[in-house]
This record gives structure tokens, sequence and C-alpha cells, in this order.
């Protein structure tokens, strides 16, 4: 097992290589974890006979990654982990994520159908579109001004 570091979308990114060759996998950890919290995974696989390539990855703000004041939105994850894929000239992984870690790996899957061979989410975040243009709307509504208000009487819209 070796541990380096890999430029991706202006972070440091923590890849630990569990060694193996050949068909890779790749596993992406829940928020608030570290690329490591996958060793016994690993230890079960081998102990089942996979030789495979095993890769982890501390996300920013994890483990021995990158930890900066902001830039945790999800597009972002998604990007730092498309980019370590390219740096790494990974090709196409299966890919093996958990809560936060599965949702990195839905939108790499989305942005790039053909990075991953299998995916293996779970419980991942995901977000139903329809509530999510309902709290759009609703927080629009919430930020209408207030000069519309009619003052005279009971609130009311003008």
């Amino acid at each position: 097992m070796k541990h380096f570091r890999v430029d991706s979308n202006g972070q440091r990114i923590n890849v630990t290589d569990w060694g193996g060759q050949g068909r890779t996998v790749l596993f992406s950890h829940p928020t608030g974890f570290l690329g490591a919290v996958w060793k016994p995974v690993v230890d079960e696989l081998r102990g089942i006979g996979f030789d495979g390539r095993v890769l982890s990855i501390d996300h920013r703000g994890h483990g021995l990654s990158s930890k900066p004041d902001d830039g945790y939105q999800w597009s972002n994850f998604v990007d730092d982990l498309e980019g370590v894929m390219a740096r790494l000239e990974l090709e196409v992984a299966l890919g093996v994520g958990h809560s936060g870690g599965a949702t990195t790996l839905a939108g790499v899957a989305a942005a790039n159908g053909k990075r991953f061979e299998r995916l293996v989410l779970i419980d991942p975040i995901l977000f139903d579109p329809v509530a999510v243009a309902r709290i759009s709307v609703r927080s629009l509504c919430l930020q209408a001004p207030l000069r519309h208000l009619d003052r005279s009487g009971p609130a009311r819209l003008r």
C-alpha cells in the first residue's frame, strides 16, 4: 500500500494504492471519513482472491487531501475525482462508494458515462428533481421584495 497526492481541480487529493494488477476498483468514502475506511473491504477482497488494482481517495476536506475554506459543492467533488482519474490515466474502473462518496461517483458517471464499467452505490445522497424545484421556487418566493405588500390593512399583495 502506498499513498500519493494528485493535483486536481486546484486541490491536492490523496490517493491510496492498495496494489494489484489489472481490473481496477476505485473506492469513494462517505462524508466525514477517509479512504482508509475501506481497508476491511479491501482485506476481504484480497481474502477471496481478488488480485486487481484497488484505489481509494480522500476527498477534499478529508484525510490527507487539501482542506480549503470553501468549495464543498457537489460539482467540485465530481471535478476532483474526474481529475484524479484523468491524471492516473484510469480510463475505466469499478466504482464503489458510500453516502457522499456514492453521490460523487454518480456525478462522475453522469458527466462521463464511460468512466465506470459498474457502480456500487451504497446509500447515495441523490436529490429528487421535483423536490429541488419546489425548494428553489419556495426560496424565490421568500426572497420577494416586501414593497409589494399593502401596509394599509391586513397583509395582502397589491
